[in-house]
């Protein structure tokens, strides 16, 4: 079972109403079971009608988890969802010995007092108690911890922008053809058109340097003036000329000046990509 799996089915309300339902029928009919067993051992009478009662311990789970799992699932705080917990322990001790003194009274000759029933609740079921509601806990948390992850990502991929990967481009004799943006070294507009310097050759395009920039990815392709946008990954060095600009060659020895307003920008995305030292 996959990770996605596991969390779809703590997170589908049918399949997991049908798996705590027969998880609990199982208990209750495991307890009956077992207090058949030992009054068979014991040589002790067997009342079902008894057994049913004391199995209703059982039973008071499926509200308390039910809204044990909400509230903690909701708790942004490690201490307040423990506190939460804590209190839905306390709430099923203490209400298991209320729930078979009241069916007791309304439907046994024999009212089971409060003390009593609390008493051997304490001795035979804290144990469990403390268990499946620790269980739930943990499950709780991971549940809400891998819905936060699933949404983040849903979110990044939701808002992450597609670049150009490809350009069409038209050639001398009006053929069309495809090129790979990765392999192209700068823009330079001169207007009316932007000279695209490929590995290939060069080409004209009608499109304006602002509309190719805002579809360009802007760690790869950044704009070192107002008339020139370079491609950080052909680019070899860059050399300080001591006034706020800078030379940059490219790996083709080809020699572009960034201009002061657009220095730091570019020595960011440089640096980043290449990890080298700026003179």
């Amino acid at each position: 079972m996959t990770k996605d799996s596991t969390i779809n089915l703590f997170q589908t309300k049918q399949p997991k109403s049908v798996w705590i339902f027969s998880v609990l029928l199982f208990l209750v009919f495991s307890t009956i079971g077992l207090d058949l067993y030992y009054a068979k051992r014991n040589g002790s009478s067997f009342f079902i009608s008894e057994s049913i009662l004391f199995s209703s311990f059982w039973l008071l789970f499926v509200p308390f988890l039910y809204y044990h799992n909400k509230f903690v699932g909701k708790s942004k705080k490690l201490l307040y969802s423990v506190l939460i917990s804590f209190i839905f322990i306390l709430l099923h001790i203490l209400s298991y010995p209320a729930l078979v003194w009241l069916l007791s009274e309304l439907f046994y000759y024999h009212t089971y007092s409060y003390g009593q029933t609390l008493s051997y609740e304490l001795s035979e079921y804290t144990l469990i108690i403390l268990i499946i509601y620790s269980f739930s806990f943990v499950i709780s948390k991971w549940t809400k911890t891998q819905q936060n992850r699933q949404f983040v990502e849903k979110e990044n991929q939701t808002t992450q922008k597609e670049y150009l990967s490809s350009l069409i481009v038209t050639e001398s004799d009006n053929r069309k053809t495809v090129i790979d943006v990765k392999d192209i070294y700068y823009f330079s507009a001169t207007s009316p058109y932007v000279t695209i310097h490929h590995k290939s050759k060069n080409f004209l395009s009608a499109q304006t340097l602002k509309s190719l920039e805002s579809s360009l990815d802007g760690n790869v392709f950044v704009r070192i003036h107002k008339s020139c946008i370079v491609n950080v990954n052909m680019v070899n060095f860059i050399k300080s000329r001591l006034n706020g600009d800078y030379d940059l060659t490219l790996v083709n020895g080809t020699v572009l000046r960034i201009s002061r307003n657009y220095a730091a920008n570019f020595k960011n995305a440089f640096e980043s990509t290449h990890h080298l030292t700026v003179k």
